[in-house]
């Protein structure tokens, strides 16, 4: 296995741990559905994926740090959970007329 694809299968494996999903990149290798939006994660947990992402990926590819979060947000683009936005407050009042 070429070591791009290892890479990958552990910025994979790295983003279902955070998002809290029993999903492994074995599992959805060979699947043809859209196992990418069935499975969400929240802002945050985006956020800290990409982030350590990032910081792997200057550690083991010797990537800059500008490169490796481009690198990130085009990978998040391609194999990224869908974000689902969680409001705990609530919705702003309406202004008095």
């Amino acid at each position: 296995m070429r070591a791009v694809d290892l890479i990958e299968q552990h910025l994979i494996n790295r983003m279902f741990t955070i998002a809290g999903s029993k999903l492994r990149y074995k599992d959805v290798l060979t699947r043809q559905d859209d196992w990418y939006s069935q499975n969400t994660m929240t802002l945050e947990q985006n956020q800290r994926w990409r982030r350590e992402g990032a910081a792997y990926l200057m550690k083991k590819l010797r990537m800059n740090k500008k490169r490796a979060i481009a690198h990130m947000e085009f990978f998040n683009l391609m194999y990224g959970l869908r974000v689902e936005e969680k409001s705990t407050s609530k919705p702003p009042a309406r202004p008095a007329r």
